[in-house]
C-alpha cells in the first residue's frame, strides 16, 4: 500500500505540532495511474502530495498573484515542477495539472530542494506515523478537484 503526506505552517520555525497535515492512501478508484505498482512511480506521487498540499492551501485564495514557499526532497521534481517538464506519464498529467492550477489559483509555487533528512516529517506522513502531529491540525485533501488530470486518466486508458 502507498501513502503520501505533507504539511504546512505560516510560522518561521514550527515544532512538529505546530503544523496543519495530511496523509492519503493512495488507492486504485481515486490514484488509477499509480497502479498495478505505486512503488514504480514514487517521483510522481511524491509531486502529486505538493500539487494536492498547494491546492488546499489556495482552495480560498482571493489574493492576487502569491507565491508559495515549498519544499521537497526530490531534486528532480524540483527541476521539473520549475520547468514544467517530464518525458514519462503520470508525471506528465502531474505537472499539466500543476500548471493549470497555478494559472487558475494565481499562484506560484515556489519549490525548491532540501535533503531528504531535512524533510523527516513528510516521510513520518507516508508511513502514517502521526503520533507527534497534532490531530486537530489534520485536514483532507481532495483527489477529485482537478482541472485536467482525471481526463488525462480517461483518455490515457483508452490508448
Amino acid at each position: 500500500q502507498a501513502r503520501i503526506g505533507g504539511w504546512y505552517s505560516n510560522m518561521a520555525n514550527p515544532s512538529q505540532r505546530d503544523v496543519h497535515w495530511f496523509t492519503h492512501a493512495i488507492t486504485p478508484e481515486h490514484e488509477p495511474w499509480a497502479f498495478p505498482n505505486p512503488k514504480n512511480h514514487i517521483a510522481s506521487l511524491e509531486l502529486y502530495a505538493t500539487i494536492l498540499l498547494l491546492q488546499y492551501i489556495t482552495a480560498t485564495s482571493t489574493h492576487a498573484t502569491v507565491e508559495i514557499p515549498m519544499i521537497t526532497d526530490n531534486k528532480g521534481n524540483t527541476y521539473n515542477a520549475l520547468n514544467y517538464k517530464s518525458k514519462s506519464w503520470p508525471h506528465a498529467g502531474i505537472l499539466m495539472e500543476l500548471a493549470l492550477t497555478t494559472y487558475y489559483r494565481r499562484v506560484h509555487p515556489n519549490l525548491k530542494h532540501v535533503h531528504r533528512e531535512l524533510n523527516t516529517w513528510a516521510d513520518q506522513l507516508t508511513h502514517a506515523n502521526t503520533a507527534k502531529f497534532e490531530q486537530d491540525r489534520q485536514f483532507t485533501v481532495s483527489t477529485t478537484d482537478f482541472y485536467i488530470l482525471h481526463q488525462l486518466q480517461k483518455s490515457k486508458k483508452g490508448s
